[in-house]
């Protein structure tokens, strides 16, 4: 099972700490930082592999639906909130999930299955399996470096 290197972006300290202690409880969840504000988040983003944002809407400075807006390519989103009148609006930018606050034990375990089962179903998907030797050898795409084909064989060069 991977590990889901999360991000928490939610301008009140109380609900960053909440959510972290949720966090804590589900083996396949690494909080890797709690963010005030999107332009913390935007050096994680930057700096680390990060595979789920609980993000807050209404923060200083930025929205967190504006800052979803400009977003390039954005990991998996769970929004956090306590307004349910974006729920629709966050839906349109590929929100896995929806929380409104305050957010019981139960809801959350529920959108963070959903978020794994995501990437479970994903990681199926991106994996190759060649024959080497008489043997089937399971290799995954984001691992490969490079391929070259060479008449009826193939060279696959990996990270391992």
């Amino acid at each position: 099972m991977k590990r889901l290197n999360c991000l928490i972006i939610d301008d009140e300290p109380v609900a960053r700490e909440g959510i972290r202690d949720y966090c804590k409880e589900i083996s396949f969840l690494n909080v890797v930082a709690l963010c005030k504000n999107v332009l913390q988040a935007n050096h994680y983003l930057e700096s680390s592999e990060i595979d789920l944002i609980f993000l807050d809407i209404n923060m200083h400075i930025l929205s967190g639906l504006d800052w979803l807006k400009g977003l390039k390519k954005s990991p998996s989103i769970i929004m956090t909130t306590a307004y349910e009148e974006y729920a629709l609006q966050s839906f349109g930018y590929n929100v896995l999930d929806y929380l409104v606050k305050p957010i019981s034990y139960k809801r959350f375990l529920q959108a963070v299955n959903k978020v794994n089962s995501y990437y479970e179903h994903n990681d199926e998907k991106n994996i190759l399996f060649l024959k080497n030797e008489r043997q089937l050898k399971k290799i995954h795409i984001k691992d490969i470096l490079f391929a070259k084909a060479m008449q009826n064989y193939i060279k696959v060069v990996t990270t391992n």
